[in-house]
């Protein structure tokens, strides 16, 4: 096996692991956490540019902030940091549900896919591509001949 295949090997290997770390203490933070309803307040808007050769296209990113009562019926805003590009994922004033640490009311995420896996997913595709690159690597040293 080639030095450049192990590397890419090993890079891929490398995010599986944090990505099965994060998967692992997402499963377990949401097998504790306390569930409870909330409602949007506001957005914080990020607008990013990106530049698609002469022209520059803008997009904006829309971060939910919500508020929700804990179990000791203390009102905690906090400010998702899942965002999404183009359009706001919910009205302000729609009823969410949310999931929080008993003892830490302050880390509360929204509970839908995106929030909680989004990060695995990402983490896990790049290991699926970073093996497909891996494996598909000609083993075959260039400065051989065949022979034949």
């Amino acid at each position: 096996m080639n030095k450049a295949k192990r590397i890419i090997l090993a890079i891929g290997l490398l995010f599986l692991i944090i990505a099965g770390l994060t998967a692992y203490n997402k499963y377990t933070f949401l097998q504790s956490a306390v569930k409870t309803k909330g409602v949007i307040t506001d957005y914080r808007i990020e607008i990013k540019e990106e530049n698609s050769g002469k022209r520059k296209k803008q997009t904006r990113y829309y971060y939910p902030i919500f508020e929700f009562k804990d179990n000791q019926n203390r009102l905690i805003q906090e400010k998702s940091n899942v965002g999404t590009g183009g359009s706001m994922p919910y009205p302000v004033g729609h009823k969410i549900e949310i999931v929080y640490e008993k003892e830490n009311p302050q880390n509360a995420s929204i509970n839908d896919f995106s929030s909680n896996w989004f990060l695995t997913l990402i983490l896990g595709a790049f290991s699926i591509v970073f093996f497909l690159i891996g494996f598909f690597i000609n083993e075959t040293n260039p400065n051989s001949q065949n022979i034949g």
